[in-house]
């Protein structure tokens, strides 16, 4: 066998072993399984939240090293990739997002010791046409949120949903609904949050309300906050969630100015006074920079110590 032949062999093999996903645990890396349990978390992520979340230290890392083996084979990927990238007037093209597939969610479950079917991703594809920048953020709020939780070896988070988590998302026939969709008493109006979590601290445990506000105007989140403070009368969050206590309503605006006018706003709503200590307001970039723990402040702008 000439010295080429058996370099070509050496190729062949080493392809096929890449490929080989019958026993993926083994040959998977510890980068690419925490990926797959990062997706499993968050369900859509950005090569830019990956490398936050220490799957590696350079972007091109994860493009070349951790990504391709897991999501450009020639069958059975564990992971997909957005096959349509929109243009943002202040962005400009925006970045690829990733997400399970069907077999990943296979071996992110095996990971998690825990049935397929607990695990969430997009049967029909990544689909980002009006939802990508508040997407991203919302899941940059989340990843804060985990690393705060993290930072105590008495915090745990006991559940963790988005809006975009759908009922019946794995089975077919069933009519997808969001899984955080609340209903007001006598059929009046829904509510969605971004997001709904259960959170131990080291002295009690809260529920949390997480609303992520990108580009939208001042008017339309008090809207919307309005709706919680009827949820809260009603008490449905509670019931949501199984928690005996009024839950926080976290507001967060990906603007920093847009907080004071959001407050300015909240303050002048009928009937805020009893619901006020639980709405919180914060920005983005504040939470991005120092930690989960700081900037908010209550209605009034007086800061609010809960999460130090």
């Amino acid at each position: 066998m000439t010295s080429d032949n058996a370099t070509s062999q050496e190729k062949a093999k080493r392809l096929h072993k890449q490929r080989d996903l019958s026993r993926p645990l083994d040959s998977l890396t510890p980068s690419q399984q925490k990926t797959l349990l990062l997706l499993a978390r968050y369900r859509y992520m950005t090569v830019r939240q990956l490398v936050e979340c220490g799957v590696a230290k350079r972007p091109e890392t994860v493009r070349r090293d951790v990504l391709p083996r897991l999501s450009k084979l020639s069958g059975q990927n564990l992971v997909q990739a957005e096959k349509y990238i929109p243009l943002s007037v202040s962005r400009g093209r925006m970045s690829y997002v990733y997400a399970l597939t069907a077999k990943g969610v296979e071996i992110a479950a095996e990971m998690l010791r825990c049935d397929p079917s607990a695990v969430r991703y997009p049967i029909g594809g990544i689909q980002f046409v009006n939802d990508h920048e508040h997407r991203e953020a919302y899941i940059d709020l989340c990843i804060a949120l985990d690393a705060w939780i993290a930072g105590h070896p008495d915090r745990f988070c006991r559940s963790l949903t988005h809006y975009f988590d759908k009922d019946g998302a794995n089975r077919k026939g069933t009519p997808l609904r969001s899984v955080n969709r609340l209903e007001l008493p006598g059929g009046r109006d829904i509510v969605i949050p971004d997001g709904l979590a259960l959170v131990d601290t080291e002295t009690k445990r809260r529920a949390l309300v997480l609303e992520l506000h990108h580009k939208t105007s001042t008017k339309q989140v008090s809207e919307q906050l309005v709706k919680h403070m009827h949820a809260l009368a009603a008490g449905v969050i509670e019931r949501s969630l199984g928690h005996d206590k009024s839950p926080f309503i976290l507001s967060v605006a990906t603007a920093p100015g847009d907080v004071a006018l959001i407050r300015k706003r909240m303050v002048t709503i009928q009937g805020i006074g009893p619901f006020a200590p639980v709405f919180l307001f914060n920005d983005l970039q504040t939470i991005m920079r120092d930690g989960f723990a700081h900037g908010w402040t209550h209605v009034d702008g007086k800061p609010v110590g809960i999460f130090s």
